[in-house]
Protein backbone atom coordinates (compact mmCIF):
# COMPACT_ATOMS: atom_id res chain seq x y z
CA UNK A 1 0.00 0.00 0.00
CA UNK A 2 2.81 2.40 0.84
CA UNK A 3 4.52 1.89 -2.51
CA UNK A 4 1.23 2.55 -4.33
CA UNK A 5 0.85 5.86 -2.51
CA UNK A 6 4.42 6.80 -3.49
CA UNK A 7 3.70 6.01 -7.14
CA UNK A 8 0.53 8.11 -7.13
CA UNK A 9 2.36 11.05 -5.57
CA UNK A 10 5.19 10.78 -8.09
CA UNK A 11 2.88 10.75 -11.11
CA UNK A 12 1.04 13.80 -9.77
CA UNK A 13 4.29 15.69 -9.25
CA UNK A 14 5.29 14.96 -12.85
CA UNK A 15 1.98 16.16 -14.26
CA UNK A 16 0.49 12.85 -15.36
CA UNK A 17 -3.21 12.85 -16.21
CA UNK A 18 -3.95 9.93 -13.90
CA UNK A 19 -3.05 6.41 -12.80
CA UNK A 20 -3.89 3.00 -14.17
CA UNK A 21 -3.64 0.13 -11.69
CA UNK A 22 -2.48 -3.35 -12.52
CA UNK A 23 -5.00 -4.95 -10.18
CA UNK A 24 -7.99 -3.58 -8.23
CA UNK A 25 -7.16 -6.04 -5.45
CA UNK A 26 -3.94 -4.10 -4.83
CA UNK A 27 -6.04 -1.42 -3.11
CA UNK A 28 -6.60 -3.31 0.11
CA UNK A 29 -7.55 -0.16 2.03
CA UNK A 30 -9.82 1.53 -0.52
CA UNK A 31 -11.76 3.58 2.03
CA UNK A 32 -8.51 5.14 3.22
CA UNK A 33 -7.71 6.12 -0.40
CA UNK A 34 -11.08 7.85 -0.70
CA UNK A 35 -10.39 10.05 2.32
CA UNK A 36 -6.69 10.80 1.75
CA UNK A 37 -5.90 10.42 -1.95
CA UNK A 38 -9.01 10.49 -4.13
CA UNK A 39 -11.00 13.05 -2.12
CA UNK A 40 -13.13 14.42 -4.99
CA UNK A 41 -14.63 12.78 -8.04
CA UNK A 42 -13.46 13.73 -11.49
CA UNK A 43 -16.00 14.05 -14.31
CA UNK A 44 -15.87 11.35 -16.94
CA UNK A 45 -13.87 12.78 -19.85
CA UNK A 46 -15.58 13.46 -23.16
CA UNK A 47 -15.37 10.48 -25.50
CA UNK A 48 -16.36 11.75 -28.95
CA UNK A 49 -15.61 8.35 -30.48
CA UNK A 50 -18.46 6.99 -28.35
CA UNK A 51 -21.04 9.78 -28.19
CA UNK A 52 -20.58 11.03 -31.77
CA UNK A 53 -18.86 8.25 -33.76
CA UNK A 54 -17.82 8.85 -37.35
CA UNK A 55 -16.80 5.32 -38.30
CA UNK A 56 -18.12 1.77 -38.00
CA UNK A 57 -16.96 -1.75 -37.13
CA UNK A 58 -17.49 -4.87 -39.22
CA UNK A 59 -16.89 -8.24 -37.54
CA UNK A 60 -17.83 -11.86 -37.84
CA UNK A 61 -16.62 -15.45 -38.06
CA UNK A 62 -14.93 -17.34 -40.90
CA UNK A 63 -15.91 -21.01 -41.06
CA UNK A 64 -15.66 -24.01 -43.37
CA UNK A 65 -18.39 -26.48 -44.34
CA UNK A 66 -19.61 -28.08 -41.13
CA UNK A 67 -19.12 -24.89 -39.12
CA UNK A 68 -15.52 -25.42 -38.00
CA UNK A 69 -13.56 -22.15 -37.61
CA UNK A 70 -10.80 -21.25 -40.05
CA UNK A 71 -7.62 -19.72 -38.64
CA UNK A 72 -5.64 -17.05 -40.53
CA UNK A 73 -8.23 -16.51 -43.24
CA UNK A 74 -7.73 -13.21 -45.10
CA UNK A 75 -10.68 -10.81 -45.00
CA UNK A 76 -10.62 -7.67 -47.16
CA UNK A 77 -13.07 -4.91 -48.00
CA UNK A 78 -13.29 -2.81 -51.13
CA UNK A 79 -11.57 0.56 -50.84
CA UNK A 80 -8.95 -0.64 -48.38
CA UNK A 81 -5.71 -2.54 -49.10
CA UNK A 82 -5.50 -3.82 -45.51
CA UNK A 83 -6.08 -7.46 -44.57
CA UNK A 84 -7.80 -8.73 -41.43
CA UNK A 85 -6.78 -12.20 -40.21
CA UNK A 86 -9.19 -14.57 -38.48
CA UNK A 87 -8.19 -15.83 -35.04
CA UNK A 88 -8.23 -19.33 -33.58
CA UNK A 89 -12.03 -19.31 -33.24
CA UNK A 90 -12.49 -17.86 -36.73
CA UNK A 91 -13.24 -14.33 -35.49
CA UNK A 92 -12.21 -11.27 -37.53
CA UNK A 93 -12.86 -7.55 -37.19
CA UNK A 94 -12.36 -4.48 -39.38
CA UNK A 95 -12.19 -1.22 -37.42
CA UNK A 96 -12.54 2.46 -38.36
CA UNK A 97 -14.67 1.75 -41.42
CA UNK A 98 -15.99 4.96 -43.08
CA UNK A 99 -19.75 5.03 -43.73
CA UNK A 100 -20.63 3.40 -47.04
CA UNK A 101 -21.31 0.14 -48.84
CA UNK A 102 -18.52 -2.42 -49.19
CA UNK A 103 -17.89 -5.88 -50.56
CA UNK A 104 -16.17 -8.22 -48.11
CA UNK A 105 -14.07 -11.11 -49.43
CA UNK A 106 -12.65 -14.04 -47.47
CA UNK A 107 -9.87 -16.32 -48.71
CA UNK A 108 -7.48 -18.97 -47.44
CA UNK A 109 -4.90 -20.91 -49.44
CA UNK A 110 -6.04 -24.17 -47.82
CA UNK A 111 -9.71 -23.78 -48.78
CA UNK A 112 -11.62 -23.53 -52.03
CA UNK A 113 -13.62 -20.46 -52.96
CA UNK A 114 -13.54 -16.79 -52.05
CA UNK A 115 -16.98 -16.00 -50.56
CA UNK A 116 -18.16 -12.38 -50.66
CA UNK A 117 -20.84 -10.31 -48.95
CA UNK A 118 -22.09 -6.74 -49.45
CA UNK A 119 -22.30 -4.72 -46.22
CA UNK A 120 -23.59 -1.18 -45.69
CA UNK A 121 -22.53 0.72 -42.56
CA UNK A 122 -23.23 4.09 -41.00
CA UNK A 123 -21.52 6.08 -38.21
CA UNK A 124 -21.35 4.03 -35.01
CA UNK A 125 -22.64 0.83 -36.56
CA UNK A 126 -21.27 -2.51 -35.38
CA UNK A 127 -22.23 -4.99 -38.09
CA UNK A 128 -21.73 -8.75 -37.98
CA UNK A 129 -21.08 -10.57 -41.25
CA UNK A 130 -20.05 -14.23 -41.23
CA UNK A 131 -18.48 -15.88 -44.27
CA UNK A 132 -18.10 -19.57 -45.12
CA UNK A 133 -15.15 -20.81 -47.15
CA UNK A 134 -15.22 -23.89 -49.39
CA UNK A 135 -13.93 -27.35 -48.68
CA UNK A 136 -10.39 -28.11 -47.55
CA UNK A 137 -8.00 -28.39 -50.52
CA UNK A 138 -5.34 -31.09 -50.79
CA UNK A 139 -1.77 -29.75 -50.46
CA UNK A 140 0.33 -29.00 -53.51
CA UNK A 141 4.07 -28.68 -52.89
CA UNK A 142 5.76 -25.85 -54.79
CA UNK A 143 8.67 -26.61 -57.09
CA UNK A 144 11.96 -26.99 -55.25
CA UNK A 145 14.46 -24.55 -56.71
CA UNK A 146 17.26 -24.72 -57.47
CA UNK A 147 17.14 -28.33 -58.67
CA UNK A 148 19.70 -29.82 -58.37
CA UNK A 149 20.38 -28.17 -55.03
CA UNK A 150 23.82 -28.05 -53.40
CA UNK A 151 25.08 -29.25 -50.02
CA UNK A 152 28.52 -29.06 -48.43
CA UNK A 153 30.42 -31.61 -46.39
CA UNK A 154 30.30 -30.87 -42.64
CA UNK A 155 27.58 -28.25 -43.16
CA UNK A 156 23.97 -28.85 -42.26
CA UNK A 157 21.78 -28.97 -45.35
CA UNK A 158 18.32 -27.51 -44.80
CA UNK A 159 15.51 -26.95 -47.28
CA UNK A 160 12.24 -25.22 -46.46
CA UNK A 161 9.48 -26.77 -48.55
CA UNK A 162 6.58 -24.50 -49.46
CA UNK A 163 2.99 -25.14 -50.47
CA UNK A 164 1.41 -23.46 -53.47
CA UNK A 165 -2.01 -24.70 -52.36
CA UNK A 166 -3.61 -26.17 -49.29
CA UNK A 167 -2.11 -26.96 -45.90
CA UNK A 168 -0.19 -29.91 -44.50
CA UNK A 169 -1.05 -31.77 -41.31
CA UNK A 170 1.96 -34.07 -41.78
CA UNK A 171 5.20 -34.11 -43.75
CA UNK A 172 7.00 -37.34 -44.65
CA UNK A 173 10.43 -37.80 -46.19
CA UNK A 174 9.77 -40.47 -48.80
CA UNK A 175 13.31 -40.65 -50.19
CA UNK A 176 16.72 -39.37 -49.14
CA UNK A 177 19.89 -40.38 -47.28
CA UNK A 178 19.34 -42.40 -44.13
CA UNK A 179 20.29 -39.54 -41.83
CA UNK A 180 17.95 -36.99 -43.44
CA UNK A 181 14.75 -35.90 -41.66
CA UNK A 182 11.80 -33.60 -42.29
CA UNK A 183 10.14 -31.52 -39.55
CA UNK A 184 6.46 -30.82 -38.89
CA UNK A 185 6.75 -27.55 -40.84
CA UNK A 186 8.34 -29.06 -43.93
CA UNK A 187 11.99 -28.30 -43.21
CA UNK A 188 14.41 -30.97 -44.44
CA UNK A 189 17.63 -31.48 -42.41
CA UNK A 190 20.69 -33.46 -43.43
CA UNK A 191 24.33 -33.39 -42.36
CA UNK A 192 26.59 -34.73 -45.17
CA UNK A 193 29.86 -36.38 -44.17
CA UNK A 194 33.12 -36.76 -46.12
CA UNK A 195 31.80 -40.06 -47.51
CA UNK A 196 29.01 -38.14 -49.27
CA UNK A 197 31.37 -35.78 -51.16
CA UNK A 198 30.80 -35.82 -54.89
CA UNK A 199 27.60 -37.88 -54.67
CA UNK A 200 24.14 -36.84 -55.85
CA UNK A 201 21.09 -37.85 -53.79
CA UNK A 202 17.41 -37.91 -54.63
CA UNK A 203 15.13 -36.36 -52.01
CA UNK A 204 11.36 -36.75 -52.06
CA UNK A 205 8.87 -35.33 -49.56
CA UNK A 206 5.14 -35.81 -49.12
CA UNK A 207 2.65 -33.36 -47.61
CA UNK A 208 -0.73 -34.69 -46.44
CA UNK A 209 -4.00 -33.48 -44.98
CA UNK A 210 -7.53 -34.87 -44.75
CA UNK A 211 -8.24 -33.89 -48.37
CA UNK A 212 -5.25 -35.65 -49.95
CA UNK A 213 -1.48 -35.56 -50.39
CA UNK A 214 1.26 -34.49 -52.80
CA UNK A 215 4.89 -35.48 -53.38
CA UNK A 216 7.83 -33.53 -54.77
CA UNK A 217 11.37 -34.76 -55.52
CA UNK A 218 14.66 -32.97 -56.18
CA UNK A 219 18.37 -33.70 -56.41
CA UNK A 220 21.10 -32.64 -53.99
CA UNK A 221 24.78 -32.67 -55.03
CA UNK A 222 27.36 -32.72 -52.22
CA UNK A 223 30.34 -30.38 -52.65
CA UNK A 224 33.56 -31.22 -50.78
CA UNK A 225 34.61 -27.53 -50.70
CA UNK A 226 34.59 -26.33 -47.08
CA UNK A 227 32.35 -23.39 -46.24
CA UNK A 228 33.63 -20.34 -44.35
CA UNK A 229 31.94 -17.21 -43.02
CA UNK A 230 32.03 -14.31 -45.49
CA UNK A 231 32.16 -10.78 -44.07
CA UNK A 232 29.91 -8.53 -46.15
CA UNK A 233 30.72 -5.35 -44.22
CA UNK A 234 32.30 -4.21 -40.96
CA UNK A 235 32.80 -0.44 -41.69
CA UNK A 236 36.25 -0.23 -40.05
CA UNK A 237 38.09 0.64 -43.29
CA UNK A 238 35.57 3.34 -44.28
CA UNK A 239 36.04 7.06 -43.64
CA UNK A 240 34.02 8.38 -40.70
CA UNK A 241 30.97 10.29 -41.95
CA UNK A 242 30.80 8.39 -45.26
CA UNK A 243 27.67 6.77 -46.65
CA UNK A 244 28.46 3.08 -47.18
CA UNK A 245 26.42 -0.02 -48.06
CA UNK A 246 23.10 1.43 -46.85
CA UNK A 247 21.69 4.62 -48.35
CA UNK A 248 19.93 7.34 -46.37
CA UNK A 249 16.47 6.40 -45.09
CA UNK A 250 14.57 8.74 -47.44
CA UNK A 251 16.22 7.37 -50.59
CA UNK A 252 13.47 4.88 -51.47
CA UNK A 253 10.44 6.27 -53.27
CA UNK A 254 8.44 3.34 -51.89
CA UNK A 255 8.70 4.53 -48.29
CA UNK A 256 9.77 8.20 -48.46
CA UNK A 257 6.23 9.38 -47.60
CA UNK A 258 6.41 7.37 -44.36
CA UNK A 259 9.34 9.44 -43.05
CA UNK A 260 9.81 13.01 -41.89
CA UNK A 261 12.38 15.17 -43.73
CA UNK A 262 14.71 15.09 -40.75
CA UNK A 263 16.54 13.26 -39.34
CA UNK A 264 17.79 11.52 -42.48
CA UNK A 265 21.20 10.11 -41.53
CA UNK A 266 23.22 7.13 -42.75
CA UNK A 267 26.96 7.28 -42.09
CA UNK A 268 29.98 5.54 -40.63
CA UNK A 269 30.68 6.62 -37.07
CA UNK A 270 33.15 6.06 -34.26
CA UNK A 271 31.06 7.98 -31.71
CA UNK A 272 29.88 4.81 -29.93
CA UNK A 273 31.72 1.55 -29.16
CA UNK A 274 31.34 -0.74 -32.17
CA UNK A 275 30.47 -4.42 -31.91
CA UNK A 276 34.00 -5.10 -33.15
CA UNK A 277 36.76 -2.78 -34.29
CA UNK A 278 36.51 1.00 -34.01
CA UNK A 279 33.61 1.94 -36.30
CA UNK A 280 30.02 1.03 -37.05
CA UNK A 281 27.14 2.47 -39.07
CA UNK A 282 24.64 5.00 -37.73
CA UNK A 283 21.12 5.39 -39.15
CA UNK A 284 18.60 8.00 -37.95
CA UNK A 285 15.01 8.64 -39.08
CA UNK A 286 11.51 9.35 -37.84
CA UNK A 287 8.13 8.09 -39.04
CA UNK A 288 5.50 10.73 -39.83
CA UNK A 289 2.99 9.15 -37.44
CA UNK A 290 2.19 5.89 -35.66
CA UNK A 291 -0.21 4.33 -38.17
CA UNK A 292 0.59 0.71 -38.91
CA UNK A 293 1.49 1.15 -42.60
CA UNK A 294 4.70 3.05 -41.76
CA UNK A 295 7.92 1.29 -42.71
CA UNK A 296 11.30 2.18 -44.19
CA UNK A 297 13.52 0.58 -46.83
CA UNK A 298 17.15 0.95 -45.76
CA UNK A 299 18.45 0.11 -49.21
CA UNK A 300 21.84 -0.79 -50.70
CA UNK A 301 20.61 0.40 -54.12
CA UNK A 302 23.72 1.73 -55.97
CA UNK A 303 25.28 2.91 -52.69
CA UNK A 304 28.49 5.01 -52.93
CA UNK A 305 30.36 2.16 -51.24
CA UNK A 306 29.60 -1.57 -51.55
CA UNK A 307 26.44 -1.28 -53.66
CA UNK A 308 24.10 -4.25 -54.17
CA UNK A 309 26.46 -6.86 -52.64
CA UNK A 310 26.12 -10.40 -54.04
CA UNK A 311 25.19 -13.20 -51.61
CA UNK A 312 24.37 -16.90 -51.90
CA UNK A 313 20.63 -17.32 -51.46
CA UNK A 314 20.81 -20.43 -49.26
CA UNK A 315 23.15 -19.02 -46.61
CA UNK A 316 22.07 -17.30 -43.36
CA UNK A 317 22.67 -13.57 -42.97
CA UNK A 318 23.86 -12.37 -39.56
CA UNK A 319 23.58 -8.70 -38.55
CA UNK A 320 24.80 -7.04 -35.36
CA UNK A 321 22.74 -4.04 -34.31
CA UNK A 322 22.14 -1.72 -31.39
CA UNK A 323 18.78 -0.07 -30.64
CA UNK A 324 18.72 2.15 -27.56
CA UNK A 325 15.02 3.15 -27.58
CA UNK A 326 11.77 2.26 -29.31
CA UNK A 327 10.61 -1.05 -30.76
CA UNK A 328 11.00 -2.07 -34.41
CA UNK A 329 10.29 -5.01 -36.67
CA UNK A 330 13.10 -5.91 -39.06
CA UNK A 331 13.27 -8.18 -42.08
CA UNK A 332 15.93 -8.55 -44.78
CA UNK A 333 15.10 -7.84 -48.41
CA UNK A 334 17.00 -10.01 -50.92
CA UNK A 335 16.96 -9.41 -54.67
CA UNK A 336 16.98 -12.46 -56.95
CA UNK A 337 19.41 -11.92 -59.84
CA UNK A 338 20.06 -13.77 -63.10
CA UNK A 339 23.82 -13.27 -63.10
CA UNK A 340 26.63 -14.37 -60.85
CA UNK A 341 29.87 -12.97 -59.45
CA UNK A 342 32.17 -12.87 -56.45
CA UNK A 343 30.52 -12.60 -53.05
CA UNK A 344 30.23 -8.94 -52.07
CA UNK A 345 30.64 -7.61 -55.62
CA UNK A 346 27.98 -5.47 -57.31
CA UNK A 347 25.10 -7.68 -58.41
CA UNK A 348 23.02 -4.88 -59.94
CA UNK A 349 19.45 -3.77 -59.37
CA UNK A 350 17.51 -6.05 -61.75
CA UNK A 351 15.35 -8.80 -60.30
CA UNK A 352 12.47 -9.38 -57.90
CA UNK A 353 12.73 -8.94 -54.13
CA UNK A 354 11.74 -11.33 -51.33
CA UNK A 355 11.64 -10.62 -47.60
CA UNK A 356 13.36 -13.04 -45.21
CA UNK A 357 11.94 -13.11 -41.68
CA UNK A 358 8.62 -11.37 -42.43
CA UNK A 359 5.50 -13.45 -41.81
CA UNK A 360 2.92 -11.06 -43.32
CA UNK A 361 2.23 -7.42 -44.07
CA UNK A 362 -0.04 -4.95 -42.30
CA UNK A 363 -1.26 -2.23 -44.66
CA UNK A 364 1.72 -3.06 -46.86
CA UNK A 365 4.32 -2.92 -44.07
CA UNK A 366 6.33 -6.17 -43.62
CA UNK A 367 6.09 -7.66 -40.13
CA UNK A 368 9.58 -8.97 -39.44
CA UNK A 369 11.48 -9.91 -36.30
CA UNK A 370 10.56 -7.85 -33.23
CA UNK A 371 13.60 -5.95 -31.90
CA UNK A 372 13.30 -4.56 -28.37
CA UNK A 373 15.43 -1.63 -27.17
CA UNK A 374 18.54 -2.58 -25.19
CA UNK A 375 20.48 0.62 -24.45
CA UNK A 376 24.20 0.23 -25.11
CA UNK A 377 23.88 -3.49 -25.98
CA UNK A 378 24.68 -5.05 -29.34
CA UNK A 379 22.06 -7.59 -30.43
CA UNK A 380 22.43 -10.38 -33.00
CA UNK A 381 19.85 -11.08 -35.70
CA UNK A 382 20.16 -14.11 -37.99
CA UNK A 383 17.97 -14.44 -41.08
CA UNK A 384 18.00 -18.01 -42.38
CA UNK A 385 16.50 -18.29 -45.89
CA UNK A 386 16.03 -22.07 -45.69
CA UNK A 387 14.23 -21.98 -42.32
CA UNK A 388 12.74 -18.53 -41.73
CA UNK A 389 9.54 -17.40 -43.48
CA UNK A 390 9.88 -15.94 -46.98
CA UNK A 391 7.38 -13.27 -48.05
CA UNK A 392 7.15 -11.77 -51.50
CA UNK A 393 7.74 -8.01 -51.85
CA UNK A 394 7.96 -7.77 -55.62
CA UNK A 395 8.61 -11.51 -55.94
CA UNK A 396 6.62 -14.72 -55.60
CA UNK A 397 7.37 -15.60 -51.98
CA UNK A 398 9.91 -18.26 -53.02
CA UNK A 399 13.60 -17.34 -52.84
CA UNK A 400 15.31 -18.63 -56.00
CA UNK A 401 17.46 -17.66 -58.99
CA UNK A 402 19.06 -19.56 -61.89
CA UNK A 403 22.51 -19.56 -60.24
CA UNK A 404 21.46 -19.51 -56.59
CA UNK A 405 22.75 -15.93 -56.23
CA UNK A 406 21.12 -12.71 -55.08
CA UNK A 407 21.96 -9.36 -53.56
CA UNK A 408 21.46 -7.93 -50.10
CA UNK A 409 18.88 -5.37 -51.18
CA UNK A 410 17.65 -3.79 -47.95
CA UNK A 411 16.78 -3.88 -44.30
CA UNK A 412 13.00 -3.51 -44.09
CA UNK A 413 12.21 -1.65 -40.86
CA UNK A 414 8.61 -1.33 -39.65
CA UNK A 415 6.98 0.77 -36.95
CA UNK A 416 5.66 -0.90 -33.79
CA UNK A 417 4.32 1.65 -31.32
CA UNK A 418 6.20 4.97 -31.63
CA UNK A 419 7.13 7.26 -34.50
CA UNK A 420 10.60 7.96 -33.14
CA UNK A 421 13.00 9.54 -33.85
CA UNK A 422 15.09 6.38 -34.03
CA UNK A 423 18.84 5.83 -33.93
CA UNK A 424 19.99 2.41 -35.10
CA UNK A 425 23.62 1.28 -35.12
CA UNK A 426 24.71 -1.55 -37.44
CA UNK A 427 27.97 -3.53 -37.50
CA UNK A 428 29.49 -6.78 -38.82
CA UNK A 429 27.16 -8.16 -41.49
CA UNK A 430 28.14 -11.75 -42.31
CA UNK A 431 27.12 -14.49 -44.70
CA UNK A 432 27.20 -17.67 -42.61
CA UNK A 433 27.52 -21.36 -43.25
CA UNK A 434 24.36 -23.33 -42.49
CA UNK A 435 25.41 -24.76 -39.13
CA UNK A 436 22.91 -23.19 -36.76
CA UNK A 437 20.91 -26.24 -35.68
CA UNK A 438 23.91 -27.80 -33.96
CA UNK A 439 24.17 -25.92 -30.66
CA UNK A 440 25.04 -22.46 -32.03
CA UNK A 441 21.51 -21.08 -32.08
CA UNK A 442 22.54 -17.43 -32.50
CA UNK A 443 25.18 -18.29 -35.16
CA UNK A 444 28.02 -16.46 -33.43
CA UNK A 445 30.51 -19.34 -33.63
CA UNK A 446 30.05 -20.75 -30.14
CA UNK A 447 27.52 -22.54 -27.96
CA UNK A 448 27.17 -20.50 -24.79
CA UNK A 449 24.64 -19.11 -22.30
CA UNK A 450 22.95 -17.00 -24.99
CA UNK A 451 22.26 -20.18 -26.94
CA UNK A 452 21.09 -21.87 -23.74
CA UNK A 453 18.55 -19.10 -23.13
CA UNK A 454 17.24 -19.52 -26.68
CA UNK A 455 17.00 -23.28 -26.18
CA UNK A 456 15.20 -22.81 -22.85
CA UNK A 457 12.59 -20.57 -24.50
CA UNK A 458 11.95 -23.33 -27.06
CA UNK A 459 11.83 -26.23 -24.59
CA UNK A 460 8.30 -27.61 -24.46
CA UNK A 461 8.60 -31.28 -23.50
CA UNK A 462 8.00 -34.54 -25.40
CA UNK A 463 5.25 -34.96 -28.00
CA UNK A 464 4.36 -31.28 -28.02
CA UNK A 465 5.10 -28.89 -30.90
CA UNK A 466 7.82 -26.31 -30.15
CA UNK A 467 6.64 -23.02 -28.69
CA UNK A 468 7.68 -20.95 -31.73
CA UNK A 469 8.08 -21.85 -35.39
CA UNK A 470 11.74 -20.76 -35.26
CA UNK A 471 12.32 -23.43 -32.59
CA UNK A 472 12.63 -26.05 -35.31
CA UNK A 473 16.35 -25.28 -35.21
CA UNK A 474 16.38 -26.39 -31.55
CA UNK A 475 14.75 -29.71 -32.44
CA UNK A 476 18.13 -31.42 -32.89
CA UNK A 477 16.75 -34.95 -33.26
CA UNK A 478 14.00 -33.76 -35.65
CA UNK A 479 11.16 -35.56 -33.86
CA UNK A 480 8.86 -32.51 -33.81
CA UNK A 481 9.42 -31.51 -30.19
CA UNK A 482 12.09 -29.87 -28.05
CA UNK A 483 12.61 -32.14 -25.08
CA UNK A 484 15.28 -33.76 -22.89
CA UNK A 485 16.67 -35.72 -25.84
CA UNK A 486 17.37 -32.43 -27.61
CA UNK A 487 18.86 -31.01 -24.42
CA UNK A 488 21.28 -33.94 -24.26
CA UNK A 489 22.50 -33.07 -27.76
CA UNK A 490 22.73 -29.39 -26.85
CA UNK A 491 24.69 -30.20 -23.69
CA UNK A 492 27.21 -32.13 -25.80
CA UNK A 493 27.63 -29.06 -28.03
CA UNK A 494 27.90 -26.53 -25.19
CA UNK A 495 31.46 -25.22 -24.91
CA UNK A 496 31.21 -21.65 -23.60
CA UNK A 497 31.79 -18.25 -25.23
CA UNK A 498 34.30 -17.70 -28.07
CA UNK A 499 34.96 -21.42 -28.56
CA UNK A 500 33.55 -23.60 -31.36
CA UNK A 501 30.85 -26.10 -30.30
CA UNK A 502 32.20 -29.44 -29.14
CA UNK A 503 30.41 -31.36 -31.89
CA UNK A 504 28.66 -30.31 -35.13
Amino acid sequence: AASLLEQIELTRLRGAQGNSTFSWSSFTFWNDYLTTVYTSAVPTPTMPWKVAPTTAIIHGFITQPGGEPVVDAHVTRTGDAGISLSTGDGFYSILLVPPGTYTLTASHMAHAGEPTAVVSVGPGDVIRQDLELGALLPPVIAEVVPDPDAARVATNYTRQLALSQGSADTWTLVAGPSRATVSRTGIVHWYPTALDAGHSYTFAAEASNAAGSDQKSWQVLVDATPCSTFRIADFDQVTTGAEYLFRRPRLSGTTIDNLTETPNVAMVTDAVPAFSGAKCYKVQWQFVDTTDQRWMRLATWDAPGLPNPIIELGRPIRIRLRLDSGQLRIAVGVREIDGTGELGSNGGTAGTIEWIGATHTVSGAPQGVLVEPMPGVWQTLVFHPRIDPILGFTGSGTLSSPNGMGTLEELSITIVDTAGPFTLYIDDIDLLCDTMPFGDLDADGDSDLTDFNTFAACFNGPNRPPTYASCDRADFDADNDVDLADFAIFAACFNGPNRPPTRP
